[in-house]
Order: structure tokens, then C-alpha cells, then sequence
């Protein structure tokens, strides 16, 4: 994998952005507090805003993605997402001198998987759908399989590599896996039933 020069620029300026604002004093105040409303002390009110709806925020165009290359796309984005929340939501976020190289993980899903037709797409891209059940009587979840894991070691490395040469002499690179899981039920039984037999 070969990012071009003009995507390292890109990078390497917005990472100089998120080390100058994961140095500021804020960051480690902000880190102890949430620490001891971890432990139950009493603090004043922490508030974390996620969930957010990307594809409306970006009014100025400071979202607007400038690499060309997917891998430095990935990172661009969560780069730009994070000076942005910085400077629009600060309230208790904390930004860290870091940036994460996922490991690469591939599953083999849950052996049948949403089958839909786009109805109406609105300007910024977000689709409205209508499914095909999957499952219409109990017989279909014989369909359903657990979902086999799987860490391709190598790949995780190359792009380790790859994000430490980017990056390295500005923000800390750290090799992760899954940070966390969304996991809602009810939207994937919709995807495999259809909304009118939920």
C-alpha cells in the first residue's frame, strides 16, 4: 500500500491539530474528572455527546475529506471529526496525543444479511430502504450461523507500519482492536423480517 505525498501533507497537518489540542492543560483536568466520576466521587456533571449525525454537520466544509487513497481517507476523517467535536462540542471530551491502527478483523457475519431495495436517497446520501425478509417462518433461523472471527496478523501490521510513518513524530500510534460494540437487536431483526412483522 503506497499513500501518495499530498495525503501524508493532509495527515500530518490535521495530526499537528490534534497534538495541539490534546496538549492543552483542559485535556488532563477533563481525564481526572471523568476518573473520579468513574470512582463515584462527586464531580460536577460530565456530558459526552455521540451519536452524532455526521452527514448534517458539515456546513463549512470542515468535514470535507481531501485524501484520495481509502486507507488515508479512514484516517482523515476520524482526524477531522475529532478537531471538529473539539471546536463545536467540547463540553467533557478529552482528546489524547494518539491515534489508533485498528487490527484487521474479519467475521464471517451471521450467515444471511439484510437484502433491500433503496426507495429514496436524500441529497447527503442517507437512504431509505425497504427489506426482504429473511426469515418468514422458524425453519429460517436455521439459517442463522455464529459468526466466525478472524485476525489477519500480517495486515495489521503493514498498516501499523504504514500509520507510524504518517504520524509518528506527532501523535503516539497504538495498534487496536475493537474499541467497542453497537449491538441493537431490534435494528437487525428489521433488516432480516422487514419492519412490518416487528
Amino acid at each position: 500500500m503506497k499513500v501518495p505525498k499530498k495525503d501524508k501533507e493532509v495527515l500530518r497537518r490535521l495530526a499537528g491539530k490534534v497534538a495541539e489540542i490534546a496538549d492543552l492543560p483542559v485535556q488532563r483536568e477533563k481525564a481526572e474528572m471523568w476518573r473520579r466520576l468513574n470512582d463515584l466521587e462527586p464531580v460536577k456533571s460530565m456530558v459526552w455527546i455521540d451519536e452524532i449525525p455526521w452527514h448534517e454537520m458539515d456546513l463549512n466544509g470542515e468535514l470535507e475529506l481531501r485524501t484520495l487513497h481509502p486507507f488515508a481517507r479512514r484516517l482523515e476523517e476520524e482526524l477531522r471529526r475529532t478537531v471538529y467535536l473539539w471546536e463545536h462540542m467540547p463540553v467533557g471530551m478529552v482528546v489524547e496525543g494518539k491515534v489508533y491502527s485498528p487490527l484487521v478483523v474479519h467475521d464471517t457475519g451471521f450467515g444471511i444479511g439484510e437484502e433491500s431495495d433503496v426507495v429514496k436517497l436524500d441529497p447527503r446520501g442517507v437512504a431509505s430502504r425497504r427489506f426482504h425478509p429473511q426469515i418468514r417462518s422458524e425453519r429460517d433461523l436455521e439459517k442463522i450461523r455464529t459468526p466466525v472471527i478472524t485476525h489477519d496478523v500480517e495486515a495489521s501490521e503493514r498498516n501499523y507500519q504504514i500509520t507510524t510513518e504518517i504520524f509518528g513524530d506527532i501523535l503516539k500510534v497504538e495498534k487496536r482492536g475493537v474499541a467497542g460494540i453497537w449491538f441493537a437487536p431490534w435494528d437487525q431483526l428489521v433488516t432480516w423480517w422487514g419492519w412490518s412483522r416487528c
